[in-house]
Formats: C-alpha cells, sequence, structure tokens
C-alpha cells in the first residue's frame, strides 16, 4: 500500500481508527507487510497490511493486484519460483520496454527479490516473469519488492492486473478491493495455476516470446560495467599476435544453424506417445516423466540414435539406432552389463561407422563412475575404453572427435587429453591441466579453445600431443566458427579472435617437420 493511502483499521488493537499511511515495508514479528499509519489527532499507530483497508471515499488502488496479502501461506520458489503475470493497458513500445528492463533491473537490484536469469515472455500487452529470494522470509517480501517495481512500471505504461502466481492463503485489502472488481482476465499464459487467485487461459492470444528491448534495458547497467572491464583487457593486449578485437555490428557473420532430425527419418524408433507426461505433486511442484521407449537424439549428427528408457520415470539405460535401411539395432552386449546406469553423451564418428557414448554408473542416486564406451553400428559390439579417475580426472566436460576422427579430446574438470579409439586399451594422451570451463573444437579438429578463469588458452593438436599456442586475457564467451573465423560475445556485442589459427598452423608445421 502506498504512502499518503488513506486507511480504516478493520482488525487489531487499533481496530475504527483512520489514517494515513506514512511507512510500508516488510515486518519485523512475522511474515507479511507491516504499515505506519498517521491517525487524525496526529497519533502515530502500527498495523498489518492485513488488517487495513482503503477508507470510505478513499481513491482506489492504482491496478488490480491479486495474492498481494499472502502471508497465510505461498507454494515456494527460492530459486527463480516466485511468478509473476501482468497485464498493461497496451502494448508497450520499443523504448519502453527498454526502460521498463532498466527499472526492473535497479528496482530489484537489492532487497528481498532476486531478479531470474531467465527473460520476461511477452504476448502484446500481457508479460510473464519470475524472481528469486535473498535470504529468508518468502512470499511478502518478495511482494512488496515486486510492487516497488510494478509501481514505477505503472506510472509509464499503467498496469490493469497483476497475478502472484505462489499466492495460496491470506488476502489484504488489495486482494479484497481486487477481487469486488472481478477475477483475473485471461492471459497467453497456460500455467497451471493452484493457488488463490488463477489467471484462466485465452488460447487466441498471440504466444509468448522474449523481448530483445526490455532485455537489453535490464542490462544494460551489468553491461555497461562489463564492457569496461573488457575494453581495459582489450587495450592491455597492445601488439600481440593473437588477440581479441571488438566486431562490428554489420561485420557479424551469419549464426550457423543447429542440425535436427526431422520426424519424417525417425519412424523407425518405438516413440512412445506422449514421450513425456507432465505431473504436478504437490500443488505447484511441476515434474516430467519420460515414458517407456526410443526418445531420438534429434540434433546428433551422422547417424539415427536414441536413449532407451526402459520404465516409465526411470533414466535411459541403451542406445538405440537406424541403419541405412531405417532397420532399428541396439547393442550386441554390454561389458560388463549396464545395471543402475544413466546415458549422458553420445558423439559419431565422422565416417559415422561408430558411437562414444558416456555411461554414469549410478549408486543411490549419486555418479559412482564415468565410463566412455565404444559402440560399433557395424556389429553392435559395445567396449569400454576409457573410465574417468576421480583424483585425476574428476567430473567428465566436453567429449569430441578431432584430427578427422583419428583422436577423442577429453576434457574433465581437471585436465584435457587425447584418446587412440584404435587402441586396445585406450590411454590419456599428452594430458594438459585444465580449470573445468568450456571447451570448444576450432578450426576442422585441429585445436582446442578452452575457457581459463581471465580469458581463454588455445591449443593445437597432432595425434600425440595437446600444446597450448597462446593465450588471452579478455572476460568474452564463445559464439561460434565461421569460415575459419572465432566469434565471441559479451555485453551484448560481438568480438573476433585474431591470430589463433595461424598459430595452430605454424604448431602443426613444426610438429609434422619432427
Amino acid at each position: 500500500m502506498k504512502k499518503g493511502t488513506q486507511v480504516r483499521i478493520v482488525r487489531g488493537k487499533a481496530r475504527g481508527q483512520q489514517g494515513t499511511v506514512f511507512w510500508s515495508g516488510p515486518s519485523r514479528y512475522g511474515p507479511g507487510l507491516r504499515l505506519g499509519i498517521t491517525t487524525a489527532d496526529g497519533t502515530k499507530v502500527w498495523a498489518a497490511a492485513d488488517q487495513v483497508q482503503p477508507a470510505d471515499g478513499a481513491a482506489s488502488y492504482p491496478y488490480r493486484f491479486y495474492g498481494h496479502g499472502c502471508a497465510g501461506g505461498w507454494i515456494e520458489g527460492a530459486e527463480d519460483g516466485h511468478c509473476f503475470t501482468v497485464q498493461f493497458s497496451r502494448e508497450p513500445s520499443q523504448d519502453e520496454l527498454s526502460v521498463l528492463g532498466e527499472a526492473y533491473a535497479a528496482s530489484l537490484k537489492k532487497g528481498a527479490a532476486r531478479p531470474s536469469h531467465q527473460p520476461w515472455e511477452w504476448s502484446g500487452r500481457w508479460a510473464l516473469f519470475e524472481v528469486g529470494e535473498r535470504g529468508q522470509g518468502g512470499g511478502p517480501p518478495i511482494v512488496a519488492a515486486v510492487q516497488r517495481f510494478l509501481d514505477e512500471a505503472h506510472s509509464l505504461v499503467p498496469i490493469v492486473d497483476v497475478v502472484y502466481f505462489n499466492a495460496r492463503e491470506g488476502t489484504d485489502g488489495w486482494d479484497d478491493w481486487s477481487s469486488a472488481q472481478g477475477p483475473p482476465d485471461a492471459g497467453p499464459f497456460p500455467l497451471t495455476q493452484a493457488g488463490l487467485f488463477p489467471r484462466p487461459h485465452d488460447p487466441a492470444l498471440p504466444q509468448p516470446a522474449r523481448s530483445e528491448a526490455f532485455e537489453a534495458g535490464r542490462q544494460a547497467e551489468a553491461y555497461a560495467k562489463e564492457l569496461a572491464k573488457i575494453t581495459k583487457a582489450i587495450d592491455k593486449q597492445g601488439k600481440k599476435a593473437i588477440r581479441v578485437e571488438p566486431l562490428a555490428a554489420d561485420g557479424l557473420p551469419e549464426r550457423p544453424t543447429s542440425f535436427a532430425w526431422p520426424d519424417t527419418e525417425l519412424t523407425g524408433f518405438d516413440i512412445p506417445e506422449p514421450a513425456v507426461l507432465r505431473h504436478e505433486n504437490p500443488p505447484g511442484n511441476v515434474w516430467h516423466e519420460f515414458q517407456t521407449g526410443d526418445h531420438p537424439l534429434r540434433d546428433v549428427a551422422g547417424r539415427r540414435l536414441a536413449w532407451r528408457v526402459p520404465e516409465a520415470g526411470q533414466a535411459a539405460n541403451d542406445l538405440v539406432w537406424l541403419d541405412d535401411e531405417g532397420k532399428r539395432h541396439t547393442p550386441r552386449s554390454w561389458k560388463p552389463p549396464i545395471v543402475d546406469a544413466r546415458l549422458d553423451l553420445v558423439l559419431v564418428h565422422p565416417a559415422a561407422h561408430y558411437a562414444v557414448l558416456s555411461v554414469n554408473r549410478m549408486e543411490y542416486l549419486e555418479v559412482k563412475a564415468q565410463v566412455l564406451y565404444r559402440v560399433s553400428f557395424d556389429d553392435g559390439e559395445a567396449r569400454a575404453i576409457y573410465t574417468c579417475n576421480k583424483k585425476t580426472d574428476g567430473p567428465l566436460g566436453r567429449v569430441a572427435f578431432v584430427l578427422g576422427g583419428d583422436r577423442i579430446a577429453v576434457a574433465t574438470a581437471k585436465r584435457i587429453f587425447l584418446l587412440d579409439p584404435e587402441a586396445k586399451k585406450p590411454r590419456a594422451l599428452s594430458p594438459v591441466k585444465h580449470g573445468g570451463g568450456p571447451v570448444h573444437v576450432v578450426f576442422d579438429g585441429s585445436a582446442l579453445l578452452a575457457e581459463t578463469t581471465q580469458g581463454w588458452r588455445i591449443h593445437g593438436l597432432t595425434p600425440k600431443t595437446i600444446k597450448a599456442v597462446g593465450t588471452v586475457a579478455v572476460p568474452v564467451r564463445f559464439a561460434f566458427e565461421h569460415e575459419g573465423r572465432l566469434l565471441l560475445e559479451a555485453a551484448g556485442q560481438h568480438f573476433e579472435l585474431i591470430g589463433a589459427r595461424a598459430a595452430v598452423e605454424r604448431f602443426r608445421s613444426k610438429a609434422a617437420k619432427g
């Protein structure tokens, strides 16, 4: 409730008194909001927000807010799980979306509510967003923090109504006033609402989507700080042969599209219908259950593959593939048999005659061992080729074919090394230390780009050797490779890593000469 609102206390010790709100904030005596009220004779009294209502003849609330007084209970949402839907009176312009994004980030920079990492979902004048918690306190402090932002947003683009998805018990004057106007209007969000105020779903409204203008606005301050650090690091590079340079917007190549098998190519699999069941138990706790059958790996090129789920709700524990004629196959043998296992990663040899997959051996839902298996598409033989060592490797990270498929590059939390997949007992070749960050295969499999705490390290590859050929200390993220160019991104801008390919070629040329 905003300062200056005329209210009447309807419950508690000061019942029957009227006055003006001079303070509103989280209560120190329990969940919910507490109000400071100056009565007509100048006396200051205190009351919980659910103990007051607008005074007779007082102005109504600025917009309908359902779930505002949830002191009696709320669905937990500490990890970005406090959900709000907002209906504005009209669709905000691009400039207004940018300003709203900035206001959202600034308003929730401190306090009980923490902005979610997930983008807002917009559908015309409708929006859905989530926040997490800083510390403890639950629903009421979260609502109070979000309301301060919503009041600011209302001054820019008038708000019609707001629904706090998590509200389960308890109402206050704002809830009562809102309910007196009618239920929440139907919106474009197909939410399963088990709380006090369900918002109906109108499927005729446009499908919600991310707004780039809003997201740019909410990142503006963070981007400015990040860009300042990047610019400083770029200036320190001097004339190094391997360096990061800014890339003009009109110089950015088109990002490559990801591979995906069409449904028409997957008809030979035993795909369940539906493939995934959605459950909600208790109300508000949504989880999904994969059903018994084949679940195609649509983004793995070379062969049509699928994970096999043995029973509904269990993890996949077998690999399935289709041959060129569309006939379905499974591995002929697992050595040792796969029991209590979860399959996590798969890659197909460039010649498409075998796959390498990661098998996590489980014990009471804990990973006890990570093993790489080679599975032949010709005869179905499956054999273990490497078992991660907890002490020297740590958890498994990136695994990829390099050097035209002659070697497998393995990145773990502690090191990077090569494997010879044709060896009878492959061993780690040329291991180098690694901090566990992302690793990307570049330059047609002749090099690795490994993230460090300060930037990137470029490793050149030969069949026997991994060698660092250069580093850059600029905090940017890998975006994609285009025709031998390494494109990076950060702070909403793009950059290019210059000189890395030449350094790799020099190393490989020298190694070839012996």
